[in-house]
């Protein structure tokens, strides 16, 4: 199976293992509000993949108290990497990327839920 390669664009949020989860997902608020679609937030590694869960459930937050309800589609490419010594590699990367929903009827969304 062939794995895109992702490229950073004006809505991408990296989210590291340190990064303060409410930072980022204000982040990515800001980049929905100045209309930067696609909101991602991308990472690499367990850590990151915490810290990136609790960042999109910020957004989720602040988008629901704005009437907008927010679901998240997780998505794996591979990306241009520097190993702090001018090497480069291709590494595995994580995005969950924002997607509003119309409703905030779970029991719409359930059919959806199960095929990922």
């Amino acid at each position: 199976m062939s794995v895109d390669i992702y490229e950073p664009h004006s809505g991408s949020v990296r989210v590291s293992g340190g990064s303060p989860a409410k930072a980022a997902g204000m982040c990515g608020y800001h980049f929905f509000k100045k209309k930067q679609l696609p909101v991602d937030f991308y990472f690499m590694g367990g850590n990151a993949g915490l810290q990136a869960a609790k960042a999109c459930s910020v957004l989720a937050m602040v988008l629901k108290e704005e009437n907008s309800y927010a679901s998240f589609i997780p998505m794996r490419f591979k990306m241009d990497a520097d190993d702090g010594h001018g090497n480069t590699s291709l590494k595995d990367i994580f995005v969950w990327r924002l997607k509003i929903e119309e409703t905030d009827d779970v029991t719409e969304l359930g059919e959806d839920i199960q095929h990922i």
